[in-house]
Formats: C-alpha cells, structure tokens, sequence
C-alpha cells in the first residue's frame, strides 16, 4: 500500500476535504512517478512489459500535464545576468 493524499467529496454540494489515503502501489510493469515544476507536483504513470518503456510513459505524462498547465516544463536554464 502507498500512502496518497486526495480530495474527498462526502456530500454533494459540500466543499471536497484534502484527506490520506491508503492505495495500491504499482503493480509489474507499472510505473507511478511525481515531478515538481515550479513548486506544483504532477504525477504520471506507464505501463508496458519494459520497464525502461514504462518509466518513460510515466515521466512524459507527468511533464505534459505541467505543460498543459502552463507551467513551463521547459528544461533550459534561464540566461545568466550580469556577466
């Protein structure tokens, strides 16, 4: 089991409770991975038979959703200032 946290509706129309929660954890040829962009985390998951194919999906998902976010997921590094 992997601890998550989640958001819990327990009545319609109540605001959602940001609670932990008790999930199973990735399964063979399974892979689950967070990343942090700009302080915001984002999850991704892969699966395939390579586990190497796995852990790409998984990262490639979690970066397009911190780009569809609008988080500039971009890898380049800022221009130095004052050299």
């Amino acid at each position: 089991m992997v601890e998550s946290r989640a958001a819990i509706a327990r009545e319609a129309g109540q605001p959602l409770s940001i609670e932990t929660i008790q999930v199973d954890g990735p399964r063979e040829g399974e892979v689950m991975v967070e990343i942090e962009v700009n302080g915001r985390h984002f999850h991704g998951k892969g699966v395939n038979t390579d586990i190497v194919a796995a852990s790409a999906q998984a990262y490639l998902k979690a970066l397009n959703r911190a780009s569809v976010e609008g988080n500039g997921a971009s890898t380049e590094s800022e221009p130095a200032h004052g050299v």
